[in-house]
């Protein structure tokens, strides 16, 4: 994480939050909201931004800008949540800046 992220990351991860709870979502967690919810279990030894549940589905959320596109330990934790809520039939979504999303869809299509 880098620093001219955090202001992106605890902004979105805010507004998420106030969303998340009007439409029931239950057990959430942050690391970068530890004002209002408890920090996120580590999952593989990484610590996701957020992590939440509807009617018992587990999702992830991961809140990135294009600094860390070239960061191979990115991809490793974008894999372990991959595989993660594959395993518990669940969500792993990853948000980024609008007008950065194209970058994001490339590099995804390039690891395959």
């Amino acid at each position: 994480m880098t620093q001219t992220n955090e202001p992106f990351r605890t902004d979105t991860l805010k507004e998420l939050t106030g969303q998340f709870e009007s439409w029931g979502f239950t057990d959430i967690r942050s690391p970068h909201l530890l004002d209002r919810y408890p920090s996120t279990r580590t999952v593989g030894g990484f610590q996701p931004d957020m992590t939440f549940k509807k009617y018992n589905v587990q999702f992830i959320v991961e809140v990135e800008t294009r600094e860390i596109l070239d960061r191979e330990e990115t991809w490793e934790e974008w894999l372990v949540y991959s595989d993660r809520v594959k395993e518990v039939k669940g969500c792993f979504w990853i948000l980024v800046p609008q007008g950065q999303g194209f970058d994001f869809i490339r590099k995804i299509n390039e690891m395959r």
